[in-house]
């Protein structure tokens, strides 16, 4: 693939795990955060959470089920990675609140920064689209540890609008953004999910930052952000 695709870019669209941050962030670090410290937060906000508590209860079909056995279900929902509404508000609760004290801090690759900014200088729009949901992608964009990068973000899109593997997803996306998909750079580590949004009309770049993968299957690959969209663009 030539520098050509570059030519029209006018939004770069980004994952957040294995683009932004480590492709484990969620497992090694998210998740066992939320798990040490989901038990504290339901006994000291008890009150305030029952319409939550007792949506876990109508979901097991078990009314009678104590706090403390309202816990141990999150907690098996959160190891099984099962998506539920009460959980979801939970998760973002306790992250929400380790962000703020300082205790949980979002890791961000050293070259990320820098290239957000020289994209926005080239007149770039940014998004996200990741399998975090919303309010995840701003809380982990609001505490990184490189400080709050939020703002550099002109919207934040979640699995909500779709999966990854449905092309409607990238459809969707484009659509809300107002351009065509062709305008769209597409920043993933994750060959299935860069050839579906390629297979729509958008340009993707895989991001291989461990230089493990094998099959491509055509996608142009980089390391990291050092050489996507560079400083002078070839005419």
């Amino acid at each position: 693939m030539t520098p050509d695709i570059y030519a029209d870019i006018k939004v770069i669209l980004t994952d957040i795990e294995g683009t932004v941050t480590s492709p484990s962030y969620r497992k090694d670090v998210l998740v066992p955060y939320i798990s040490a410290n989901l038990a504290d937060y339901v006994w000291n906000n008890e009150p305030e959470l029952i319409q939550h508590l007792d949506a876990v209860r109508e979901d097991e079909r078990n009314p009678d089920l104590n706090t403390e056995e309202v816990v141990e279900v999150l907690l098996r929902y959160l190891e099984d990675e099962e998506v539920t509404s009460p959980l979801e508000f939970l998760q973002d609760m306790v992250s929400d609140e380790g962000y703020i004290s300082g205790r949980l801090q979002a890791h961000v690759y050293d070259d990320v920064l820098c290239a957000c900014k020289r994209w926005q200088d080239q007149g770039c729009l940014l998004y996200i689209y990741s399998s975090l949901s919303v309010q995840e992608q701003r809380l982990f964009l609001a505490h990184s540890q490189v400080g709050d990068i939020s703002k550099i973000f002109s919207g934040l899109y979640d699995t909500k609008t779709g999966g990854k593997r449905l092309p409607g997803s990238y459809e969707k996306i484009a659509a809300a953004i107002g351009v065509p998909m062709a305008d769209i750079l597409f920043l993933t580590d994750n060959i299935e999910d860069a050839v579906t949004a390629s297979n729509t009309g958008m340009k993707v770049i895989v991001l291989d930052r461990k230089g493990c993968l094998d099959n491509t299957y055509g996608c142009r690959i980089e390391r990291d952000f050092d050489n996507i969209l560079p400083e002078v663009v070839p005419a």
